[in-house]
């Protein structure tokens, strides 16, 4: 608004004064003194020195204001796309490193229930080797005990038969 009335005015009172001027040669309006081109010259004389020396400097800070706005609109703007920049890299790298913690997870959760396997093995192993020499132990000693109870079996049964039958066998 301020440049269309930088120049519409001067046309405005230009057009004022031709017409005035006009009325005046016609006779139409009273004849005035020249105090009314004077008031009109002092009129454009203050309207120059107050656009130079008031609205000039206050248009100039309006429009710094407005550049000064702008530029902090537009800081906001480009803070706020690179924070969302940021947290979108942020939430790739969390969701890779999330994925490779599963994964390596996942390595530890195999690793430790095939060593747990082997482990079971292993003592299930020594355990059956165990057990197997404990039994040829234990059929070792059965079979010395046999032997050396077989004497004493038929010399027993003599006892038996004899206190059963009430006589002698021989």
């Amino acid at each position: 608004m301020y440049r269309i009335t930088a120049y519409a005015l001067p046309v405005v009172y230009l057009l004022l004064f031709v017409g005035m001027y006009s009325l005046l040669k016609e006779g139409k309006l009273p004849v005035f003194d020249y105090s009314f081109f004077i008031m009109i010259a002092i009129f454009w004389a203050v309207y120059f020195l107050a656009k130079r020396n008031l609205f000039d400097p206050l248009m100039t800070a309006m429009e710094r204001r407005r550049t000064f706005i702008s530029g902090r609109e537009e800081a906001h703007a480009s803070a706020v796309h690179r924070l969302q920049e940021a947290r979108r890299t942020f939430d790739l790298s969390l969701k890779k490193i999330r994925e490779e913690e599963r994964a390596s997870l996942d390595a530890l959760r195999k690793e430790l229930s095939l060593e747990r396997d082997r482990s079971l093995a292993a003592l299930k192993a020594e355990l059956q080797r165990d057990l197997d020499a404990h039994r040829v132990a234990l059929e070792a000693e059965a079979g010395r005990l046999r032997s050396s109870l077989e004497p004493e079996i038929r010399r027993m049964s003599q006892t038996v038969v004899s206190k059963v039958l009430k006589r002698d066998v021989a």
